[in-house]
């Protein structure tokens, strides 16, 4: 008895695989940029958590010293992401022993170019170095003759680099106590800085992608910025409400702060 063609049949034809296959990469190549944005999504919301609990921290140091904020940047070194390790404080480690987390937790999730012990315990990697550059900004702490860089004070002058159209009053730029009422309500922010125009992971920035605009000094491309005020509260601020607020020139190198 012959079999019929139906029954001849065990497989796909080429076509139907062909088919197959194209609609399985129609499918991957529309979930891959969900898939992406859900990943990113996850990794802000704990560097939101992160700087959550760096500000509960500044708080109960602040609750048990008189209400003074925790004085923790190592003042030889011009960037707020500095962190003294010199005794008697060894901030450094002081911090991650009260917090109970590892060295990373000072890092944003999004940041895996400046997530490297290097950093923690820099220059050369011992526990005896006297700094740590961290994955976050601290700007607490700061007065008008110590600040080792420029601040700025929005609302921008008309032509970049003059004279700024708003004074701050004689009020501190940011808080050294509870008791201050700063200029800048900003305790801990994300790492978002540029080096030379540039905010990528490489130049120095946590969730903000792009140049900054050579003309008014803003931001350009997509992302934003956690930011915990001295309220406690932590905020996300997308790239288009961010501004630069403070500028240095280190070794003929142009950085920028932004938030």
């Amino acid at each position: 008895m012959h079999k019929t063609s139906r029954e001849k049949r065990n497989g796909f034809t080429l076509v139907e695989l062909l088919l197959v296959v194209g609609i399985i990469a129609i499918l991957i190549a529309f979930l891959l940029p969900v898939l992406g944005r859900a990943r990113e999504t996850a990794k802000r919301i704990k560097c939101a958590a992160n700087l959550r609990s760096l500000c509960q921290w500044s708080y109960a140091y602040a609750a048990q010293n008189r209400g003074w904020l925790p004085p923790i940047h190592d003042a030889g070194h011009p960037f707020p992401y500095f962190i003294s390790n010199s005794a008697p404080q060894y901030w450094r480690d002081t911090v991650a022993t009260d917090l109970g987390v590892g060295w990373d937790f000072f890092y944003c999730p999004s940041n895996d170019r400046w997530t490297v012990m290097t950093n923690w315990a820099y220059p050369d990697g011992t526990a005896s170095d006297v700094e740590s550059v961290w994955g976050y900004s601290y700007y607490c702490c700061y007065s008008a003759t110590t600040t080792p860089w420029n601040w700025e004070n929005p609302p921008k002058a008309a032509t970049p680099g003059g004279a700024q159209p708003v004074a701050n009053g004689g009020r501190p730029w940011t808080a050294s106590s509870l008791r201050d009422r700063p200029y800048y309500n900003v305790m801990w922010t994300d790492l978002t800085r540029s080096s030379s125009g540039v905010l990528s992971n490489a130049g120095g920035s946590n969730h903000v992608t792009g140049t900054e605009n050579p003309t008014s000094y803003l931001p350009q491309g997509t992302g934003g910025c956690n930011v915990g005020h001295t309220d406690g509260s932590v905020e996300w601020i997308p790239q288009s409400r961010m501004q630069e607020r403070w500028w240095s020139t280190n070794a003929s190198i142009t950085y920028r702060g932004y938030w």
